[in-house]
């Protein structure tokens, strides 16, 4: 197997395997899955290296081969590479499914996550954007627990996940908020004053992202919720109200 050289935070050390896994899953979901898009999500983090997360997993896919897996087509697999965190790693892949897909979005969504953050993607994320509960699925696959025990698991995602997204849940205090800022280290993400539509975050980024000229496609009422502070949740009509699709 080949192996991608990711770079992991300190309280991620020995989890390569779980990303792999991670991975390993989605193609799987995928080949099981009819009309079906797999986006890889995670925007480039480190200041050594402009590749982003989402493309050094879609890397390690195609030199593995897919793992073996029969899919569709390459075709049906596509990144997010502009996402600083969990929230917008749910709401950004929504907006790139819309532009890959030519204004589409989807009516269900599969989740794969670390099994210990099931509950902030289902009772947090998925609220705050008023994703419809019986539209979704989260699969889970924790660290061996060699690596780290579940109760260590839990103890830091209270801590650090949790807590702090049920305070605020769409990530624009101080605290979410400045862990953006540390991670923007390429400056992917800039914040505009005001309010309506259009205001809030302004997402850019050179010869990636999704629609024309890098720029994440808006829907219906999507730019007000770039912008939406909450805490209370977001009541403007979204894209995906309804049925979905």
């Amino acid at each position: 197997m080949i192996t991608n050289k990711r770079i992991i935070e300190p309280f991620q050390k020995g989890e390569t395997k779980t990303f792999i896994e991670h991975i390993k899953t989605g193609i799987k979901v995928l080949s099981e899955t009819k009309d079906a898009l797999l986006v890889f999500s995670g925007g480039p983090t480190k200041p050594h290296t402009r590749l982003s997360e989402a493309q050094s997993y879609l890397n390690l896919v195609q030199a593995n081969a897919f793992f073996n897996h029969p899919h569709p087509s390459s075709t049906n697999i596509t990144t997010e590479s502009l996402s600083l965190d969990s929230y917008q790693n749910v709401l950004f892949s929504l907006l790139t499914f819309h532009a890959y897909t030519g204004g589409v979005y989807p009516t269900h969504l599969a989740i794969v996550t670390h099994d210990f953050k099931r509950a902030r993607f289902l009772d947090l994320h998925l609220p705050a954007l008023r994703w419809p509960r019986d539209r979704v699925c989260v699969v889970g696959i924790d660290p061996p627990t060699t690596t780290t025990s579940r109760l260590e698991l839990e103890e830091g995602e209270r801590l650090r996940g949790w807590d702090l997204w049920r305070r605020d849940p769409y990530g624009v205090g101080w605290e979410l908020r400045g862990k953006r800022r540390v991670r923007d280290v390429w400056g992917l993400q800039t914040e505009e004053e005001g309010e309506g539509e259009g205001h809030g975050v302004w997402i850019r980024m050179e010869g990636e992202g999704v629609g024309a000229g890098g720029r994440l496609e808006l829907g219906e009422g999507v730019g007000r919720l770039l912008g939406w502070k909450g805490p209370e949740r977001f009541e403007g009509r979204l894209p995906w109200d309804g049925e979905g699709g």
